[in-house]
């Protein structure tokens, strides 16, 4: 029997939830070569939205410069057993350059990680990314795993 379609509104709220439980995440690039490069980044989100920083000088940096396309995987087990919750999207990196905005999102990492190194340079100058999602993939083994979700989809049906 397949399960019913998710609304839009509950199935952004799935996805918040994830995003607000968890505070790393596998990220993706393309390699010069083709081949993907993941590395573990920690990560903030403002909605669907994703902010991380990576090192300015880092090959995963010289990939997002040339190719922006990226993937994204969040999760967790949950409980006993093998029951995982995540999430896996398909996203476009940018840098971001804009001080305001770079003070603006710092004051959300603050607000809700008090205790993390705000978005700035140190030793290693850091460049800030935001992750604006194309397509997200729910995944939880205790009730099946969702359809991908075009962004576009969720934003026509006011999601």
């Amino acid at each position: 029997m397949a399960a019913s379609p998710m609304s839009a509104r509950r199935f952004e709220d799935r996805v918040l939830r994830i995003l607000s439980a968890n505070r790393v995440l596998a990220l993706a690039t393309v390699r010069p070569d083709g081949w993907p490069q993941v590395t573990l980044v920690g990560y903030i989100h403002e909605g669907l939205t994703l902010y991380c920083s990576v090192a300015s000088g880092s090959q995963k940096r010289r990939n997002i410069a040339r190719d922006g396309r990226v993937s994204v995987a969040v999760g967790r087990r949950i409980g006993r057993g093998d029951n995982m919750q995540g999430l896996s999207m398909a996203a476009h990196a940018e840098a971001i350059d804009d001080p305001d905005d770079i003070t603006r999102i710092n004051q959300l990492l603050w607000e809700h990680l008090p205790d993390l190194d705000l978005f700035a340079p140190r030793a290693v100058p850091a460049t800030l990314l935001r992750l604006r999602p194309e397509v997200i993939s729910l995944l939880d083994t205790r009730h099946g795993a969702a359809q991908p979700v075009q962004m576009s989809a969720l934003l026509m049906t006011g999601g």
